[in-house]
């Protein structure tokens, strides 16, 4: 195990709501909050707990493993403690393969905490140092799956606001996950909390406002896309800020070498404007843009194919209201049985 590379964190061996033994920092902290490897001494199983920890807002005296906002951050610090809980509260009733797994969550050290699967594996940042660029055909294969968590996330209210390669982990499986929720926000209006981390590279011009009124599935579509230009490329793509300046300064991808078809290349362009309003409004919307290419990706899933197409969609919003306790209309009930029929065969 390595040692703490973040001088305010929590010491190893500390017991975090009375059942987690913390560990070794996982990854490099991030600017709201640090995520350590713990052991749940309830269970005997490895968990990943998200502190919030802010690093413009707060400090840790040493010695201590209170957190202390600054003065003129307290407000703004309890505000983001009561949204960092909340969402952990919704977040915890999404259960998608490609969506981190949230277990718990408590307020402890006067910070917020939640408790998330921990899945041996490595980044698709660790994986694009190794392979330096992916072929589109797998590049799609990979993040199609997180392509299907997020429009759960989005459905639910909630924007992740922080996608990039090193939130994207594969697992020994091969299966991708959407990681690092800390700086996910609510949709809703007044939910801004004014303290947001950005993500230089993947980051689209709105988030540097930090005003929650200009964002919406856009913003994370801007970053989806931006991982497609860089899984393409090998290259991470001009930061918004700088684009927005000057227009030209993002190489195209057939600039670059990279060959792909033309249709790829039309929706990472899309995805990435500069203007929220000319990029896809909705994941469902992306997705329906790839579809022509998905019969040539990847192994066939059913419960993916399912969402290739039109009535694949209608099938995945069918099964969201059905596992969200609403009623179901009667005509659907046979549309209803085949999804299931489809989700055992891609499950047994």
């Amino acid at each position: 195990e390595s040692t703490h590379r973040f001088a305010s964190g929590l010491p190893k061996g500390e017991v975090l709501n009375g059942n987690f033994l913390v560990g070794r920092i996982l990854g490099d902290p991030g600017g709201t909050g640090v995520t350590y490897l713990c052991k749940d001494l309830a269970l005997d199983t490895r968990v990943a707990i998200k502190e919030l920890f802010p690093q413009d807002a707060v400090q840790r005296e040493s010695g201590s493993n209170l957190v202390e906002p600054f003065e003129n951050k307290q407000r703004e610090f309890s505000i983001q403690c009561n949204a960092f809980l909340n969402e952990a509260r919704t977040l915890a009733k999404i259960k998608h393969p490609a969506i981190v797994n949230i277990r718990h969550y408590f307020s402890e050290n006067k910070t917020a905490y939640f408790v998330m699967d921990y899945y041996p594996g490595i980044s698709l940042a660790q994986l694009m140092e190794e392979k330096r660029r992916l072929p589109y055909e797998i590049t799609l294969d990979l993040l199609w799956p997180v392509l299907s968590g997020l429009r759960d996330v989005h459905e639910n209210g909630i924007l992740h606001r922080d996608i990039k390669p090193e939130n994207i982990f594969i697992t020994n499986e091969g299966r991708p996950v959407l990681l690092d929720f800390g700086n996910a926000k609510s949709r809703e209006p007044g939910s801004d909390t004014g303290l947001l981390g950005t993500s230089v590279h993947f980051a689209p011009p709105e988030q540097y406002l930090n005003a929650i009124a200009y964002m919406g599935a856009w913003t994370d579509i801007y970053a989806i896309c931006a991982l497609f230009y860089y899984c393409l490329s090998g290259t991470r793509p001009t930061d918004s800020r700088h684009r927005q300046a000057e227009p030209e300064s993002l190489h195209s991808l057939s600039e670059m070498g990279v060959v792909i078809p033309d249709v790829f290349t039309e929706v990472v362009t899309r995805g990435m404007a500069i203007q929220f309003d000319q990029r896809f409004q909705s994941i469902e919307e992306l997705q329906l843009a790839l579809r022509p290419l998905r019969p040539q990706v990847g192994q066939f899933i059913w419960t993916e194919a399912l969402e290739g197409n039109a009535f694949g969609l209608k099938m995945h919003s069918l099964a969201h209201a059905i596992q969200s306790g609403k009623a179901v209309p009667l005509q659907f009930s046979l549309q209803a049985a085949l999804l299931q029929w489809f989700w055992f065969l891609g499950h047994r």
